[in-house]
């Protein structure tokens, strides 16, 4: 008898994928809504779990973002949404770059963390150099540039205490639902993961967090980005990295208020 081996998250994926690949051909046969949404933002959507609440909430979050985070690549692959139960990278699977949703964030209970979630992802599938390992990593020179620092390992030793402090006197735990969350804690949080060092087939992970966490957080505006960020940098390096998150992620796109009530 064969030996079944137990699949990580990612292939746990691929293999939902290969198993309909008849059914995963960009449009759903049997779901009107999917049809829709995947023809109005030139997306795809894989098989099962879309129900109207999720797909009306993926809509309006993709509505809310610049369209070269969903549209297809420059070399024409699909952004294609596949809702998981378990937590994953983006990857690409033939001429599809699949972007992973945590069904269960995707809820209508708390609009905010679905948003926070979908972002996030989708500023990893426009970053260079993370679905095609050919590409420079361009931003990671540029913002390590801006930090002034050749690692973000440097960064994290240096202010591993003062964001340890700040965790450890916390009033809510991480991730209470975001309506009731502290936006200061919250952003020591999010300062937290994208600095911890990460064992990775990837080199430098920690960069590719860094860059997500800062596309997640600038939806919230200048006004809440830079400020934090100075909380811990100069404000000249919170600046800039709110000017370069701006013109290089978000193509000049602004909000002058958090898009997502």
């Amino acid at each position: 008898m064969a030996t079944v081996a137990t699949l990580s998250p990612m292939g746990k994926i691929v293999s939902t994928l290969l198993q309909k690949e008849e059914e995963f051909s960009g449009i759903a046969k049997d779901n009107p809504g999917m049809k829709v949404l995947e023809k109005e933002f030139g997306v795809a959507l894989s098989p099962g779990g879309w129900s109207p609440e999720k797909l009306s909430l993926l809509s309006s979050y993709l509505e809310l973002l610049p369209p070269h985070f969903y549209r297809p690549s420059a070399a024409g692959k699909i952004c294609t949404f596949n809702l998981s139960f378990d937590s994953a990278c983006c990857f690409v699977y033939n001429q599809y770059e699949i972007v992973p949703i945590d069904i269960d964030v995707l809820n209508s209970d708390d609009p905010r963390r679905g948003f926070i979630h979908v972002n996030h992802e989708l500023v990893h599938r426009i970053t260079p150099g993370y679905l095609d390992s050919t590409q420079d990593r361009i931003w990671d020179h540029e913002v390590l540039n801006i930090l002034g620092t050749t690692s973000l390992r440097t960064v994290n030793l240096r202010l591993d205490k003062q964001i340890n402090d700040v965790r450890e006197n916390r009033k809510t735990p991480f991730w209470e639902h975001s309506k009731n969350y502290s936006l200061d804690e919250y952003f020591v949080d999010r300062l937290y993961y994208s600095l911890t060092p990460r064992p990775s087939y990837i080199n430098d992970a920690e960069n590719l967090e860094w860059i997500a966490v800062m596309g997640e957080l600038y939806p919230r505006g200048r006004g809440f980005f830079v400020p934090q960020y100075s909380r811990f940098f100069d404000r000249k390096v919170a600046n800039s990295l709110y000017e370069f998150t701006k013109s290089q992620m978000y193509h000049n796109r602004e909000y002058t208020k958090y898009p997502i009530s």
